[in-house]
């Protein structure tokens, strides 16, 4: 309801959720004012409930925004308020390309920079569609997704395949028919492939239908939340569709030249002519195919299934059980440092005397977070040049809160508020810089030309804030007394549980400044577990198509050796006759089974490992050439595809060998 857009400034725009958790849903709410950190704002519109923001819509962000507010004349204001970065939208002309608008754009910001050298003269604006930039990250594994349904897309219609080549043994007699009564042999073809494009036509109708309620199924089942996308629209529907047709001419060749090449001997033998040796080849050939595309995607998926396990068991450099952050943003009343200092140590303070409290602290940055990479420089030190470093602002008690070890030295303690020269650095800092030991009473400072040096009073442990599979960044912590930030974080270490002590938390802080709420609360249990989220839905993703295949690939093989063995009951029969037993049988079947199986399952991992050098970038603590992993590939594979041959093998044992005989 409402608009979008005003030309005043102090106007806000509500998200369909705030409106109804926080507004109750209230029909009358624009025009109204809200209170915006101390600053009057009309609300103008209510977005719709299906808007979904672009960072949300490809993965990007978790958290979408709760309201939209217009105000030119807070960009000094949050500039200063620890957000000094902007992302800048625009929308092209028709007709304007991107090189042509970067063009235009490096011109403007040469201006700018001749204008004022000091503040733009190293600026540089680099234009990038939003597409690319948010999709960026997940491109590589919504590849990865796309080519392993691929995958399962490709066995189906080999299944498809054989079945509709059966069907055309089966009906030899009908096109020997047709082509004695002078239907050539292209019209048959024709409608063999007509055939098959109205089957995989009324799939992808059918499977158009499913996914509408498909996403919400899978919402429901799967342990994580799934990113927004796209809805279905006439474009979904085009390719959907368009693909089945193509699935359908691809699968309906091979059936299509066969009874294209069915004579009016088929007459009278279609019977013997289904059962030949050559026959028999081309099914085993087909049933190879299967096989090697299933052990391709089983044994990729297999190798992402092992790196989230092994990645669930990396330390992340702090103890996350029980840990929780209130988010703070405070509002331009707190102009100075003293100001912010105070406001914080306020509800440090107040939150300490809880009960259900076990320690507490200040901390710019979470220990999942990654910010504010600056040049260190260090004396005694053999390396020319700065090395790059995280700077973060704490308190005194945040490593023993976040259960950060001190390696060597000691934390902060209250004398280094009054001489904030005091500054301790990570493991992977005193590495680098003094690789022999003895960085306790070294010196850094943070610029070359600075003359304030910092002394180093301890060594803390290395955190995984990049991201579990990275390896750990230098970085430097100071009292948060140097430069205190309006935007910061108060860490808390719970003897209880969160979710009871939350509202006590709140009404600390509500007791120190009412009109400062707690922006957000934040489980950083459930931080470390969004750290690996990206890499969990591709592994469950690539799990459930593995799954699929496999299911896929032995109804197919089942299907095709049941077929195979009705075309083959004289033989079994005359075995039968000669003294043969069922067990004779069963061990003919499962020899050549696994024959095929063997040698595709073989063709299958020097597939698997190929495809997974490929994506080996989405991996994590193991190679592509696992042997763990490939063995049990095969060893699942394998005995699902030797059960799917038994069984029909089994059942054919158990027909009378006099009818049999008959079909002779």
């Amino acid at each position: 309801m409402g608009r979008t857009y005003s030309p005043s400034d102090d106007t806000a725009v509500l998200s369909y959720g705030l409106w109804k958790s926080r507004f109750s849903g209230s029909s009358d709410i624009i025009g109204k004012p809200i209170v915006l950190d101390g600053h009057p704002f009309t609300v103008i519109g209510v977005m719709t409930p299906r808007y979904v923001d672009p960072r949300n819509r490809y993965g990007w962000d978790d958290r979408s925004p709760d309201l939209w507010i217009f105000a030119r004349g807070w960009l000094p204001a949050f500039a200063r308020n620890d957000r000094p970065d902007y992302y800048v939208l625009g929308r092209l002309r028709w007709g304007v390309s991107l090189a042509e608008a970067q063009a235009n754009m490096s011109v403007v910001t040469r201006r700018l920079g001749a204008d004022n050298p000091r503040e733009y003269g190293q600026m540089d604006v680099k234009l990038q569609t939003v597409q690319a930039d948010l999709a960026e990250e997940v491109k590589p594994r919504l590849t990865l997704m796309l080519l392993s349904t691929g995958i399962v897309l490709l066995i189906a219609c080999i299944n498809v395949t054989n079945l509709m080549l059966a069907g055309v043994s089966k009906r030899a007699d009908e096109f020997a028919i047709r082509i004695s009564l002078g239907a050539s042999r292209m019209r048959i073809a024709r409608q063999v492939i007509g055939e098959c494009v109205i089957i995989s036509l009324t799939a992808g109708a059918l499977a158009l239908f499913a996914s509408t309620w498909a996403r919400s199924l899978m919402s429901t089942v799967l342990p994580f939340e799934l990113p927004a996308g796209p809805d279905i629209d006439i474009r979904v529907v085009v390719f959907a569709l368009s693909l089945s047709v193509l699935a359908g001419v691809a699968f309906g060749i091979a059936p299509a030249v066969a009874s294209s090449h069915t004579g009016t001997e088929g007459i009278a033998g279609s019977a013997r002519l289904s059962s030949t040796p050559r026959r028999r080849k081309a099914a085993a050939i087909i049933v190879a195919t299967q096989v090697m595309f299933a052990v391709i995607l089983l044994a990729n998926a297999g190798l992402m299934i092992r790196s989230v396990w092994l990645l669930g068991g990396v330390d992340p450099g702090f103890r996350p059980d029980r840990l929780v952050a209130l988010q703070f943003n405070l509002s331009e009343r707190y102009k100075k440092s003293l100001q912010i200092a105070t406001f914080y140590d306020s509800v440090l303070s107040r939150i300490k005397e809880l009960p259900g409290v076990e320690s507490a602290a200040v901390t710019r940055a979470l220990p999942t977070m990654f910010i504010s990479s600056t040049g260190i420089y260090a004396d005694s030190a053999k390396l020319n040049g700065a090395v790059g470093a995280s700077w973060n602002l704490v308190s005194g008690d945040y490593f023993r809160t976040a259960g950060i070890p001190i390696i060597q030295g000691r934390t902060f303690s209250r004398e280094d508020a009054f001489d904030p020269r005091a500054v301790i650095i990570n493991e992977s800092m005193a590495r680098q810089l003094w690789p022999t030991g003895g960085a306790i009473g070294r010196r850094i400072k943070m610029s070359r030309s600075s003359k304030d040096w910092l002394n180093i009073v301890g060594v803390a442990g290395d955190l995984k804030d990049q991201g579990l599979d990275k390896n750990p960044y230098p970085a430097i912590y100071q009292p948060v007394i140097v430069a205190p930030y309006r935007k910061m974080y108060v860490l808390v270490r719970t003897k209880t549980d969160i979710g009871e002590l939350t509202p006590a938390l709140k009404a600390q802080a509500a007791f120190v400044d009412r009109t400062q709420p707690v922006a957000d609360v934040i489980r950083l249990t459930d931080e470390l577990h969004n750290m690996t989220a990206g890499r969990r839905r591709t592994a469950t993703v690539l799990g459930v198509l593995a799954i699929i295949a496999l299911v896929t690939a032995a109804l197919g093989v089942y299907a095709v050796t049941y077929y195979s063995l009705a075309q083959r009951r004289h033989e079994f029969g005359i075995r039968i006759a000669l003294g043969g037993g069922g067990r004779d049988i069963i061990a003919l079947v499962a020899r050549e089974a696994f024959t095929v199986i063997a040698s595709a399952s073989g063709a299958g991992i020097v597939g698997g490992i190929a495809a997974s050098r490929l994506i080996k970038n989405q991996f994590y603590g193991v190679a592509a050439s696992d042997p763990a992993t490939l063995t049990g590939t095969c060893l699942v594979l394998g005995v699902t595809m030797l059960v799917a041959c038994l069984l029909p093998a089994y059942k054919a044992t158990k027909a009378n060998p006099v009818d049999m005989l008959r079909t002779m």
